[in-house]
Protein backbone atom coordinates (compact mmCIF):
# COMPACT_ATOMS: atom_id res chain seq x y z
CA UNK A 1 0.00 0.00 0.00
CA UNK A 2 1.30 3.43 -0.93
CA UNK A 3 2.04 5.59 2.11
CA UNK A 4 1.51 9.30 1.93
CA UNK A 5 4.57 11.54 1.88
CA UNK A 6 4.92 15.01 3.43
CA UNK A 7 4.76 16.47 -0.10
CA UNK A 8 1.45 14.70 -0.81
CA UNK A 9 -0.04 15.87 2.47
CA UNK A 10 1.12 19.42 1.77
CA UNK A 11 -0.41 19.36 -1.72
CA UNK A 12 -3.66 18.05 -0.28
CA UNK A 13 -3.81 20.82 2.31
CA UNK A 14 -3.28 23.51 -0.35
CA UNK A 15 -5.88 22.04 -2.71
CA UNK A 16 -8.33 21.31 0.12
CA UNK A 17 -8.25 24.95 1.17
CA UNK A 18 -9.24 25.98 -2.37
CA UNK A 19 -11.97 23.31 -2.50
CA UNK A 20 -13.41 24.45 0.83
CA UNK A 21 -13.54 28.02 -0.49
CA UNK A 22 -15.57 26.83 -3.47
CA UNK A 23 -17.88 24.86 -1.18
CA UNK A 24 -18.41 27.99 0.93
CA UNK A 25 -19.16 30.01 -2.22
CA UNK A 26 -21.58 27.33 -3.44
CA UNK A 27 -19.40 26.47 -6.47
CA UNK A 28 -20.17 22.81 -5.91
CA UNK A 29 -19.65 21.50 -9.44
CA UNK A 30 -16.16 23.01 -9.51
CA UNK A 31 -15.45 21.52 -6.09
CA UNK A 32 -16.51 18.02 -7.25
CA UNK A 33 -14.17 18.19 -10.27
CA UNK A 34 -11.35 19.49 -8.07
CA UNK A 35 -11.84 16.53 -5.72
CA UNK A 36 -11.67 14.07 -8.63
CA UNK A 37 -8.51 15.70 -9.98
CA UNK A 38 -6.92 15.73 -6.53
CA UNK A 39 -7.70 12.04 -6.04
CA UNK A 40 -5.58 11.25 -9.13
CA UNK A 41 -2.68 13.35 -7.80
CA UNK A 42 -2.68 12.07 -4.22
CA UNK A 43 -4.56 8.74 -4.00
CA UNK A 44 -3.07 8.19 -0.53
CA UNK A 45 -5.40 10.96 0.73
CA UNK A 46 -8.52 9.16 -0.56
CA UNK A 47 -10.25 9.12 2.82
CA UNK A 48 -9.80 12.88 3.32
CA UNK A 49 -10.89 13.66 -0.26
CA UNK A 50 -14.07 11.65 0.21
CA UNK A 51 -14.62 13.65 3.37
CA UNK A 52 -14.58 16.78 1.21
CA UNK A 53 -17.09 15.16 -1.17
CA UNK A 54 -19.36 14.48 1.76
CA UNK A 55 -19.15 18.17 2.72
CA UNK A 56 -20.17 19.05 -0.84
CA UNK A 57 -23.17 16.75 -0.63
CA UNK A 58 -24.24 18.19 2.71
CA UNK A 59 -23.81 21.76 1.44
CA UNK A 60 -25.92 20.94 -1.60
CA UNK A 61 -28.57 19.45 0.68
CA UNK A 62 -28.66 22.44 3.04
CA UNK A 63 -28.74 24.98 0.19
CA UNK A 64 -31.24 22.90 -1.81
CA UNK A 65 -28.89 23.32 -4.76
CA UNK A 66 -29.37 21.20 -7.87
CA UNK A 67 -25.86 20.01 -8.68
CA UNK A 68 -25.11 19.54 -12.36
CA UNK A 69 -24.37 15.83 -12.54
CA UNK A 70 -25.97 14.84 -15.89
CA UNK A 71 -27.60 11.37 -15.94
CA UNK A 72 -25.90 10.45 -12.69
CA UNK A 73 -29.12 10.08 -10.77
CA UNK A 74 -27.38 8.76 -7.71
CA UNK A 75 -23.81 8.25 -6.65
CA UNK A 76 -21.81 6.97 -3.71
CA UNK A 77 -19.70 8.95 -1.31
CA UNK A 78 -17.85 7.91 1.82
CA UNK A 79 -17.25 9.65 5.13
CA UNK A 80 -15.39 8.20 8.09
CA UNK A 81 -15.25 4.80 6.34
CA UNK A 82 -19.02 4.66 5.90
CA UNK A 83 -20.47 4.52 2.41
CA UNK A 84 -23.63 6.40 1.46
CA UNK A 85 -25.86 6.65 -1.56
CA UNK A 86 -26.25 10.38 -2.25
CA UNK A 87 -28.49 11.76 -4.98
CA UNK A 88 -27.49 14.69 -7.19
CA UNK A 89 -29.10 17.15 -4.79
CA UNK A 90 -27.00 15.90 -1.90
CA UNK A 91 -29.78 13.96 -0.23
CA UNK A 92 -28.62 10.92 1.68
CA UNK A 93 -30.65 7.95 0.44
CA UNK A 94 -29.23 5.09 2.45
CA UNK A 95 -26.17 4.32 4.53
CA UNK A 96 -24.51 1.23 3.09
CA UNK A 97 -22.32 0.52 6.11
CA UNK A 98 -18.65 -0.30 6.42
CA UNK A 99 -17.16 -2.28 3.55
CA UNK A 100 -13.61 -3.01 2.48
CA UNK A 101 -14.16 -1.52 -0.93
CA UNK A 102 -16.70 0.03 -3.25
CA UNK A 103 -15.28 -0.49 -6.73
CA UNK A 104 -18.08 0.24 -9.13
CA UNK A 105 -21.32 2.14 -9.40
CA UNK A 106 -24.09 1.56 -11.93
CA UNK A 107 -25.82 4.72 -13.13
CA UNK A 108 -29.33 3.87 -14.29
CA UNK A 109 -32.91 3.99 -13.15
CA UNK A 110 -32.01 1.16 -10.80
CA UNK A 111 -28.67 1.84 -9.15
CA UNK A 112 -26.29 -0.71 -7.71
CA UNK A 113 -22.97 -0.49 -5.95
CA UNK A 114 -20.51 -3.37 -6.13
CA UNK A 115 -19.08 -3.81 -2.65
CA UNK A 116 -16.71 -6.26 -1.03
CA UNK A 117 -16.56 -7.45 2.58
CA UNK A 118 -13.77 -8.87 4.75
CA UNK A 119 -14.29 -12.36 3.27
CA UNK A 120 -13.71 -10.93 -0.22
CA UNK A 121 -17.31 -11.67 -1.10
CA UNK A 122 -18.87 -9.22 -3.53
CA UNK A 123 -22.42 -7.93 -3.30
CA UNK A 124 -24.68 -5.69 -5.31
CA UNK A 125 -26.29 -3.12 -3.03
CA UNK A 126 -29.20 -0.96 -4.11
CA UNK A 127 -30.42 2.37 -2.79
CA UNK A 128 -32.75 0.70 -0.31
CA UNK A 129 -29.87 -1.18 1.30
CA UNK A 130 -30.92 -4.55 -0.12
CA UNK A 131 -27.93 -6.74 -1.00
CA UNK A 132 -27.38 -9.57 -3.49
CA UNK A 133 -24.42 -11.98 -3.41
CA UNK A 134 -22.65 -11.30 -6.71
CA UNK A 135 -21.05 -13.64 -9.24
CA UNK A 136 -19.03 -12.10 -12.08
CA UNK A 137 -18.46 -15.19 -14.22
CA UNK A 138 -20.34 -18.33 -15.30
CA UNK A 139 -17.94 -20.60 -13.39
CA UNK A 140 -18.29 -18.56 -10.20
CA UNK A 141 -22.08 -18.76 -10.46
CA UNK A 142 -21.95 -22.58 -10.41
CA UNK A 143 -19.90 -22.80 -7.20
CA UNK A 144 -21.65 -25.25 -4.90
CA UNK A 145 -20.58 -23.62 -1.65
CA UNK A 146 -22.47 -20.36 -2.28
CA UNK A 147 -25.92 -19.36 -3.45
CA UNK A 148 -25.39 -16.34 -5.67
CA UNK A 149 -28.45 -14.16 -6.15
CA UNK A 150 -26.90 -11.82 -8.75
CA UNK A 151 -24.93 -12.36 -11.95
CA UNK A 152 -23.25 -9.40 -13.67
CA UNK A 153 -21.33 -9.87 -16.93
CA UNK A 154 -19.98 -7.30 -19.39
CA UNK A 155 -18.85 -8.47 -22.81
CA UNK A 156 -15.80 -7.49 -24.84
CA UNK A 157 -14.09 -8.58 -28.06
CA UNK A 158 -13.56 -12.12 -26.71
CA UNK A 159 -17.21 -12.70 -25.83
CA UNK A 160 -18.90 -11.73 -29.10
CA UNK A 161 -21.63 -14.05 -30.35
CA UNK A 162 -21.35 -16.39 -27.38
CA UNK A 163 -24.25 -18.63 -26.45
CA UNK A 164 -25.40 -18.44 -22.85
CA UNK A 165 -24.76 -21.72 -21.02
CA UNK A 166 -28.06 -23.51 -20.37
CA UNK A 167 -27.16 -24.09 -16.72
CA UNK A 168 -27.56 -20.35 -16.03
CA UNK A 169 -31.27 -21.00 -16.19
CA UNK A 170 -30.99 -23.65 -13.50
CA UNK A 171 -29.95 -20.98 -10.97
CA UNK A 172 -33.49 -20.37 -9.77
CA UNK A 173 -32.27 -18.33 -6.78
CA UNK A 174 -31.11 -15.48 -9.08
CA UNK A 175 -32.81 -12.16 -8.42
CA UNK A 176 -30.57 -9.92 -10.56
CA UNK A 177 -29.32 -10.85 -14.03
CA UNK A 178 -27.14 -8.32 -15.92
CA UNK A 179 -25.52 -9.40 -19.19
CA UNK A 180 -24.38 -6.50 -21.38
CA UNK A 181 -22.52 -6.51 -24.69
CA UNK A 182 -22.27 -10.26 -25.25
CA UNK A 183 -24.05 -9.94 -28.61
CA UNK A 184 -26.26 -12.91 -27.74
CA UNK A 185 -29.11 -13.24 -30.24
CA UNK A 186 -31.41 -15.83 -28.71
CA UNK A 187 -32.83 -16.42 -25.25
CA UNK A 188 -33.56 -19.99 -24.17
CA UNK A 189 -37.15 -20.86 -23.19
CA UNK A 190 -35.58 -22.03 -19.95
CA UNK A 191 -35.36 -18.39 -18.84
CA UNK A 192 -38.84 -19.04 -17.47
CA UNK A 193 -37.20 -21.09 -14.71
CA UNK A 194 -35.79 -17.91 -13.14
CA UNK A 195 -39.04 -17.20 -11.31
CA UNK A 196 -37.34 -15.10 -8.60
CA UNK A 197 -35.82 -12.53 -11.00
CA UNK A 198 -36.50 -8.93 -9.96
CA UNK A 199 -34.00 -7.06 -12.17
CA UNK A 200 -33.13 -8.03 -15.76
CA UNK A 201 -30.68 -6.07 -17.91
CA UNK A 202 -29.84 -7.63 -21.29
CA UNK A 203 -28.96 -4.40 -23.09
CA UNK A 204 -26.34 -4.14 -25.84
CA UNK A 205 -26.86 -7.60 -27.31
CA UNK A 206 -28.48 -8.86 -30.56
CA UNK A 207 -31.71 -10.25 -29.15
CA UNK A 208 -34.52 -10.17 -31.73
CA UNK A 209 -37.31 -12.04 -29.90
CA UNK A 210 -38.32 -13.47 -26.51
CA UNK A 211 -39.80 -16.89 -25.71
CA UNK A 212 -43.34 -17.14 -24.34
CA UNK A 213 -41.89 -18.56 -21.10
CA UNK A 214 -40.66 -15.02 -20.35
CA UNK A 215 -44.17 -14.40 -18.99
CA UNK A 216 -43.36 -16.61 -15.98
CA UNK A 217 -40.99 -13.93 -14.60
CA UNK A 218 -43.78 -12.33 -12.60
CA UNK A 219 -41.48 -10.76 -9.97
CA UNK A 220 -39.66 -8.53 -12.47
CA UNK A 221 -39.83 -4.81 -11.67
CA UNK A 222 -36.96 -3.72 -13.95
CA UNK A 223 -36.41 -4.73 -17.59
CA UNK A 224 -33.77 -3.16 -19.83
CA UNK A 225 -33.58 -4.52 -23.39
CA UNK A 226 -32.15 -1.40 -25.05
CA UNK A 227 -29.74 -1.63 -28.01
CA UNK A 228 -30.83 -5.03 -29.28
CA UNK A 229 -32.25 -6.12 -32.66
CA UNK A 230 -36.01 -6.12 -32.10
CA UNK A 231 -37.99 -5.34 -35.26
CA UNK A 232 -41.24 -5.50 -33.31
CA UNK A 233 -42.30 -5.57 -29.69
CA UNK A 234 -42.57 -9.19 -28.49
CA UNK A 235 -46.14 -9.85 -27.40
CA UNK A 236 -44.99 -11.36 -24.13
CA UNK A 237 -43.74 -7.92 -23.00
CA UNK A 238 -47.28 -6.56 -22.80
CA UNK A 239 -47.52 -8.29 -19.44
CA UNK A 240 -44.76 -6.04 -18.04
CA UNK A 241 -45.78 -2.62 -19.36
CA UNK A 242 -46.63 -1.25 -15.89
CA UNK A 243 -43.51 -2.25 -13.95
CA UNK A 244 -41.27 0.40 -12.34
CA UNK A 245 -38.74 0.48 -15.21
CA UNK A 246 -39.17 -0.82 -18.74
CA UNK A 247 -36.97 -0.08 -21.75
CA UNK A 248 -36.99 -1.77 -25.12
CA UNK A 249 -36.14 -0.09 -28.43
CA UNK A 250 -38.42 -1.21 -31.24
CA UNK A 251 -37.24 0.15 -34.56
CA UNK A 252 -34.34 -0.19 -36.93
CA UNK A 253 -32.23 2.14 -34.81
CA UNK A 254 -29.85 0.07 -32.75
CA UNK A 255 -26.33 0.16 -31.37
CA UNK A 256 -25.58 -3.36 -32.63
CA UNK A 257 -26.02 -4.73 -36.14
CA UNK A 258 -25.66 -7.92 -38.13
CA UNK A 259 -23.90 -5.70 -40.65
CA UNK A 260 -21.76 -2.58 -40.20
CA UNK A 261 -22.11 0.40 -37.88
CA UNK A 262 -22.11 3.99 -39.03
CA UNK A 263 -18.59 5.39 -39.39
CA UNK A 264 -17.06 8.83 -39.63
CA UNK A 265 -15.31 9.47 -42.99
CA UNK A 266 -11.69 8.45 -42.50
CA UNK A 267 -12.41 6.56 -39.30
CA UNK A 268 -11.76 7.33 -35.66
CA UNK A 269 -8.44 9.11 -36.23
CA UNK A 270 -10.02 11.58 -38.66
CA UNK A 271 -12.94 12.15 -36.27
CA UNK A 272 -10.53 12.92 -33.43
CA UNK A 273 -8.71 15.41 -35.67
CA UNK A 274 -12.03 17.11 -36.46
CA UNK A 275 -12.71 17.51 -32.75
CA UNK A 276 -9.27 18.91 -31.96
CA UNK A 277 -9.46 21.46 -34.76
CA UNK A 278 -12.98 22.68 -34.06
CA UNK A 279 -13.70 22.37 -30.32
CA UNK A 280 -13.49 25.72 -28.54
CA UNK A 281 -12.79 25.02 -24.87
CA UNK A 282 -15.24 27.24 -22.93
CA UNK A 283 -13.41 29.97 -21.02
CA UNK A 284 -15.15 29.20 -17.73
CA UNK A 285 -14.32 25.49 -17.98
CA UNK A 286 -10.68 26.31 -18.80
CA UNK A 287 -10.43 28.67 -15.84
CA UNK A 288 -11.94 26.09 -13.50
CA UNK A 289 -9.71 23.31 -14.85
CA UNK A 290 -12.58 21.09 -15.96
CA UNK A 291 -11.48 17.95 -17.80
CA UNK A 292 -13.30 14.75 -18.64
CA UNK A 293 -15.36 12.98 -21.27
CA UNK A 294 -18.66 14.10 -22.74
CA UNK A 295 -20.83 11.42 -24.35
CA UNK A 296 -23.08 12.70 -27.14
CA UNK A 297 -25.91 10.57 -28.50
CA UNK A 298 -26.81 11.02 -32.19
CA UNK A 299 -28.74 9.26 -34.93
CA UNK A 300 -26.91 8.70 -38.21
CA UNK A 301 -29.61 8.73 -40.87
CA UNK A 302 -29.70 6.49 -43.95
CA UNK A 303 -28.08 9.23 -46.03
CA UNK A 304 -25.28 9.74 -43.47
CA UNK A 305 -26.63 13.00 -42.06
CA UNK A 306 -26.83 13.58 -38.30
CA UNK A 307 -30.05 14.12 -36.35
CA UNK A 308 -31.41 14.09 -32.79
CA UNK A 309 -28.14 15.28 -31.22
CA UNK A 310 -28.30 15.27 -27.40
CA UNK A 311 -26.10 14.79 -24.36
CA UNK A 312 -25.97 11.23 -23.08
CA UNK A 313 -23.58 12.06 -20.24
CA UNK A 314 -22.20 15.54 -19.82
CA UNK A 315 -19.50 17.53 -18.05
CA UNK A 316 -20.85 21.08 -17.61
CA UNK A 317 -23.47 23.19 -19.40
CA UNK A 318 -20.86 25.20 -21.35
CA UNK A 319 -18.81 22.16 -22.37
CA UNK A 320 -21.93 20.22 -23.34
CA UNK A 321 -23.26 23.06 -25.47
CA UNK A 322 -19.96 23.28 -27.36
CA UNK A 323 -19.93 19.48 -27.83
CA UNK A 324 -23.37 19.61 -29.45
CA UNK A 325 -22.25 22.49 -31.69
CA UNK A 326 -19.19 20.64 -32.93
CA UNK A 327 -21.05 17.39 -33.57
CA UNK A 328 -23.57 19.26 -35.71
CA UNK A 329 -20.67 20.52 -37.84
CA UNK A 330 -19.45 17.07 -38.90
CA UNK A 331 -19.73 16.06 -42.56
CA UNK A 332 -21.96 13.18 -43.57
CA UNK A 333 -21.05 9.81 -42.11
CA UNK A 334 -20.95 6.47 -43.89
CA UNK A 335 -24.34 5.07 -42.83
CA UNK A 336 -24.81 1.76 -41.05
CA UNK A 337 -25.91 -1.21 -43.11
CA UNK A 338 -28.04 -4.15 -42.17
CA UNK A 339 -28.44 -7.04 -44.58
CA UNK A 340 -26.82 -4.85 -47.23
CA UNK A 341 -29.18 -1.89 -46.89
CA UNK A 342 -28.53 1.48 -45.26
CA UNK A 343 -30.38 1.91 -41.95
CA UNK A 344 -30.62 4.54 -39.25
CA UNK A 345 -28.14 4.00 -36.42
CA UNK A 346 -28.19 5.48 -32.93
CA UNK A 347 -24.65 5.84 -31.58
CA UNK A 348 -22.96 7.42 -28.58
CA UNK A 349 -19.87 9.50 -29.40
CA UNK A 350 -17.23 10.18 -26.69
CA UNK A 351 -15.48 13.57 -26.69
CA UNK A 352 -12.42 13.61 -24.45
CA UNK A 353 -11.54 17.03 -23.07
CA UNK A 354 -8.08 17.64 -21.69
CA UNK A 355 -6.50 21.01 -21.05
CA UNK A 356 -3.41 21.47 -23.13
CA UNK A 357 -4.35 18.47 -25.25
Amino acid sequence: MHKQTPDEKGLFEIEAKNIKTNIKNNSLVVAIHQCNALLKKVPSMKKDIYGLKYEIAQKSKSEKTKMYVPTYEKYITVFQNNYFFIDNEGNELVKLGKWNDVNNIGFAKSVFAVVENEKQEKYLLDTTGKKYLLAESFSELKAKDKKYTALKLTGDETTKNQVLPEDIFEQTQLKVLIINGYEISGISPKIGNLINLEHLDLSRNKIYDLPSSFAKLVKLNYINLAQNSFSHKPQVLEKFSKISFFNVEIDEISGLFDGTKAEFPGGHREFKRHLLENYNYPRKARTEGLEGTIFVEVIVEKDGSISDVKIFRGLSPDCDEEAIRIIKLVPKWTPAKKRGEAVRNRIVVPINLKLGG
